[in-house]
């Protein structure tokens, strides 16, 4: 069973809030905040749980308004976690592939979404989403950093690097120079870009604070050119796939797969009209009609997606 194919499928059901709702909920769940924030100041000004007077009296509400407000800010603190699983979903999917799996990336995703719900400011004016790729981001990039610190090889390959080092030992010792990567990879009868991995393999790890130097103070990390997307690149990218799912689901379910395989909205690769007919098992006059409707409704809907052509 693909879990990741499950949870996506679960999660699709969701319906997106809308600007009021998140307004709506975001002050609901800010009420929730402060309510628990006195709980814990009472606690700890008590050195022991404040009863449920106590608590009523420093938040000067009745039990009955108190209790009404820890749940209505506990539902809504769910509906905006549950209607932005799927924000986390394709951030992680920028990640993968750094010693975490998918479901990993997800898992500790949703754990920096949970915080933004909590820490979101609704009063402030932006959408929720921009305040919480930040949030979504840093949690995931910080267990990535967290798992790499220690890199376990599986034991197979282990076995390879000490046999490719005791034969680079023997080499030296025989011709009084640094072997080649030709004559280890002759010894150990491998391939030269074999033995050339399993050696990058046993490279230690540097820190990124690591002093490279002292003189002018230079870290690692400021002399490394960063090769992956700026945030806000990614939280373009990411918040106009959101906006374009949701245009594509006023589609028929026919339409929306034409044009998914046409243009490869979920596996990145185009189609074209043979292998999409093939694919749906139609003639190819039926796909090129039904992308020639699909695209005719799109172009006239009203769709805010034209504004990220300037960016």
């Amino acid at each position: 069973m693909d879990l990741v194919a499950v949870y996506l499928n679960q999660i699709g059901r969701i319906r997106r809030l809308t600007r009021i709702e998140e307004v709506q909920y975001g002050q609901q769940v800010q009420q929730l905040q402060s309510l628990l924030q006195v709980r814990d100041r009472l606690t700890k000004e008590l050195q022991r749980s404040p009863t449920q007077l106590e608590w009523c009296t420093a938040v000067h509400l009745s039990s009955s308004d108190l209790l009404k407000a820890l749940m209505t800010g506990e539902i809504a603190k769910r509906r905006m976690i549950e209607a932005n699983l799927r924000f986390v979903v394709n951030i992680a999917k920028h990640h993968t592939g750094r010693n975490l799996d998918l479901l990993d990336l997800i898992q500790e995703g949703n754990i920096g979404l949970q915080k933004a719900v909590e820490k979101f400011d609704p009063t402030k004016g932006y959408r929720f989403s921009t305040y919480a790729y930040w949030w979504i981001w840093q949690a995931i990039t910080r267990a990535i950093a967290q798992k790499s610190r220690a890199i376990r090889l599986p034991l197979q390959t282990l076995d390879q690097i000490n046999r490719i080092k005791k034969a680079q030992q023997q080499i030296i010792q025989q011709i009084g120079k640094p072997a080649s990567l030709e004559a280890i990879a002759q010894q150990v009868n491998l391939p030269a870009e074999t033995v050339r991995s399993y050696l990058c393999a046993a490279q230690p790890l540097r820190s990124l604070n690591e002093t490279i130097d002292p003189e002018h103070e230079y870290e690692l990390e400021n002399v490394i050119e960063d090769d992956h997307p700026l945030p806000e690149v990614l939280l373009v990218d990411v918040c106009l796939k959101d906006d374009l799912t949701q245009l594509l689901a006023t589609l028929p379910s026919q339409q929306q797969r034409v044009l998914s395989l046409r243009f490869g909205l979920e596996t990145g690769e185009e189609m074209s009209l043979r292998q999409v007919s093939q694919k749906l098992q139609c003639s190819l006059e039926t796909v090129r009609l039904l992308e020639k409707q699909a695209i005719s409704t799109l172009r006239q809907c009203d769709s805010h997606l034209k504004a990220y052509i300037s960016i």
